[in-house]
């Protein structure tokens, strides 16, 4: 690879590491709860990924992307699609159908989602 490929491939993981934070905290998962639910058995890799350090084979992104509820796309580009609209709805629409009476917890979650929706507009 030419420096600007080397300097571009770095570019990509630094700002996958990045999302990947960024859309833990939202969701309000710590390191350790991310890595099961993507399937690693610690939270060394996640650590390592939001540092940049470490770079997810394309199974680990996809199960990685299901857990933070987004594509693998924005996790790589940073740019979201329909596909990611549309799974950001589901997921809201399933919260407020679960909705009988008021919780804080419920209402918790479903600002977390509509924080995420508002990132993509």
């Amino acid at each position: 690879m030419v420096d600007t490929d080397v300097d571009a491939w770095k570019e990509m993981q630094a700002g996958l590491g990045q999302r990947v934070y960024e859309l833990r905290n939202a969701l309000e998962y710590d390191q350790l709860a991310l890595a099961r639910m993507a399937g690693y058995k610690n939270a060394n890799v996640i650590s390592d990924m939001e540092k940049g350090k470490y770079n997810p084979t394309l199974k680990r992104l996809h199960d990685l992307a299901k857990a933070l509820h987004t594509s693998e796309a924005y996790l790589l580009t940073g740019h979201h699609t329909a596909l990611d609209l549309a799974t950001l709805k589901r997921l809201l629409d399933a919260e407020l159908s679960e909705m009988t009476v008021y919780n804080a917890e419920m209402s918790k979650r479903l600002h977390i989602i509509l924080a995420l929706i508002a990132r993509c507009a």
